[in-house]
C-alpha cells in the first residue's frame, strides 16, 4: 500500500463513522422530502454511473497502449489482468452496488414526507457515493502501474511456474519471450534484462522439477525438461533478434551469464532434463555453444565477435571443469553424460573456426585450443570427438560455418588439438584472444 491507499482508507473509515452515526439517528446528513431525496439519488446515480464509464475508458486506453507495443498474446494477457485486479473489481463492485442501492432506495420512497428510517438511507446513499469517487481517484492515482512492463513481467512469470494444472504454462513463457523481443526494438534495456531473468528464473524452476530429488511423476518430469528447454529457446531468439540492432552486445553477454547459470544449475540439480534420458536436447548446453558459433561470427564480413565467442568458450570450459569437480565429490553419480554434451560442443566451435582462413580465425583457434588443454585430456577428445556429428545440421549452415566437408575439417583439427597436447605449450596459446 502506498500513501494514496491509506489516504484512501482513512477517508472510508472516517465515513463509516459517520455512517454510524446516521444509523444510530445522531446525525443525519440529509433532511429533505421525498422530491428532493428522488432528485439528489437520482443524479449520484447518473454522476455514478458517467464515472463508472470513465473507469472502463480507462481500461480501454490500457489495452490500446499494449496492443501497440507487444503481441496479441500480451495484449490478451494484459486486458484479463487489469480486469481481474483487485483494485478495479473494487471499483466495479462499489459502484455496481452503490447504483443498485439508489434504485432501490427511490423504489421505496412514498409520498410527500420523508421518514427518519428513509433519511438514513439516503443519506448512506451519499456516503457510498462518496466513497466511489475516493476509489475512482485512487484508480486514477495507480493507472501508471498498468502501463509498467514490470508488473506484466512479473505477472507472467509467476503464471509460467504456477502450480495450477489448468494453466499452460508454455503460453506465458512464448508471451515472456514475445515482450523481450519487443523491447528489444524499443531499446527499453531495463525491461530487456527483467525480461531474460525472468526466463532464467522459469527454466531454473523446471530443471530441479526435473531433478531425482523432485517426487513428481514420470510425465511432469518430462513436461518440466521441454519447459525449460522453451525458455531457454526463447532467450536465444531475443539474442537473435538484437543481432542488427545498437543493444546486441549487452543483450548476448546478458543470455551467455544467464546460459551459463543454467548449465551449472543441471550439473547441480543433477538435472534429467540434459543428459539424454527424456531427449529435451541439449538446452543451454547447446544454446551457449551456438552462442561461440553462429552469434559470435559474422556471415557477412567474415569478422569474429571476440568480445562474446571468448566468454563462450570460457564458460563452457568453467562448465567442463565444474562436472568434474562434482564427479568427484559424488563419485556414486554418473556425470558422463554432461561431459558427452559438453566436451563435443567445445570441440565443435574449434572445428568451425579452424575451417576459416582469416588470421582472425587462427587466432581464435589457438585461443580455444588452449582452453580445450586446461579443461580436458587426450584421452576425453579422442573418445568425444567420436560424438560429434553433422547430419543434422542444415546444408546452407554447413557451408556457410564448417565448410563443404565438415568431416575433414574436423579430423584436421583433432589431429592439430592432439599435436598441440603432445608438443611445447605455443605462446598464443596462453595469450587471452582479442581477436
Amino acid at each position: 500500500m502506498d500513501r494514496a491507499d491509506y489516504a484512501v482508507l482513512a477517508a472510508t473509515i472516517l465515513i463509516i463513522i459517520v455512517g454510524e452515526l446516521n444509523l444510530l439517528g445522531i446525525g443525519i446528513l440529509f433532511n429533505g422530502d421525498s422530491n428532493a431525496a428522488i432528485s439528489l439519488l437520482s443524479t449520484i446515480a447518473q454522476s455514478l454511473a458517467a464515472l463508472l464509464a470513465i473507469s472502463f475508458s480507462i481500461l480501454i486506453i490500457v489495452v490500446q497502449f499494449s496492443a501497440s507495443k507487444y503481441t496479441p498474446r500480451v495484449v490478451s494477457f494484459s486486458l484479463r489482468s487489469v480486469l481481474l485486479s483487485q483494485r478495479v473489481l473494487i471499483v466495479l463492485t462499489s459502484f455496481v452496488v452503490a447504483i443498485l442501492i439508489d434504485f432501490l432506495i427511490v423504489s421505496q420512497i412514498n409520498g410527500a414526507a420523508l421518514s427518519n428510517e428513509m433519511s438514513r438511507f439516503v443519506s448512506i446513499s451519499i456516503l457510498l457515493a462518496s466513497f466511489c469517487f475516493l476509489l475512482i481517484i485512487n484508480l486514477f492515482l495507480h493507472t501508471p502501474e498498468f502501463f509498467d512492463p514490470k508488473d506484466t513481467i512479473e505477472h507472467l512469470k509467476s503464471r509460467a511456474v504456477s502450480e495450477d494444472t489448468r494453466v499452460q504454462p508454455n503460453e506465458f513463457i512464448r508471451m515472456l519471450g514475445d515482450m523481450a523481443k519487443k523491447e528489444v526494438a524499443f531499446g527499453n534495456i531495463d525491461v530487456i534484462n527483467l525480461s531474460l531473468t525472468a526466463l532464467q528464473e522459469v527454466s531454473a524452476f523446471y530443471i530441479k522439477k526435473s531433478s531425482p530429488q523432485d517426487v513428481s511423476g514420470l510425465y511432469i518430469k518430462r513436461n518440466a525438461c521441454y519447459l525449460s528447454a522453451e525458455a531457454i529457446e526463447e532467450l536465444s531468439e531475443t539474442v537473435e533478434v538484437s543481432i542488427l540492432t545498437p543493444f546486441f552486445r549487452i543483450v548476448a553477454q546478458k543470455a551467455v551469464d544467464i546460459l551459463q547459470s543454467l548449465c551449472l544449475a543441471a550439473i547441480d540439480q543433477y538435472s534429467e532434463c540434459y543428459s539424454g534420458k527424456f531427449g529435451a536436447g541439449g538446452g543451454p548446453f547447446v544454446s551457449l555453444a551456438r552462442f561461440g558459433t553462429v552469434t559470435s561470427y559474422d556471415y557477412r564480413t567474415g569478422a569474429i565477435h571476440d568480445w562474446l565467442l571468448e566468454p563462450v568458450v570460457r564458460n563452457l570450459k568453467g562448465i567442463i571443469l565444474h562436472i568434474k569437480d562434482e564427479q568427484k565429490k559424488n563419485p556414486k553419480k554418473d556425470y558422463l553424460p554432461y561431459l558427452g554434451r559438453s566436451i563435443p560442443l567445445l570441440l565443435r566451435i574449434g572445428i568451425g573456426y579452424f575451417s576459416k582462413e582469416s588470421t582472425d580465425a587462427h587466432n581464435a583457434v589457438d585461443y580455444i585450443i588452449a582452453e580445450t588443454k586446461y579443461a580436458c585430456s587426450k584421452e576425453e577428445v579422442l573418445l568425444y570427438s567420436e560424438f560429434i556429428v553433422f547430419e543434422h545440421e542444415l546444408l546452407n549452415f554447413q557451408k556457410l560455418f564448417f565448410g563443404d566437408d565438415p568431416a575433414k575439417v574436423k579430423d584436421a583439427y583433432i589431429k592439430l588439438l592432439l599435436d598441440r597436447y603432445d608438443a611445447k605449450a605455443r605462446s598464443s596459446d596462453v595469450i587471452m584472444y582479442k581477436g
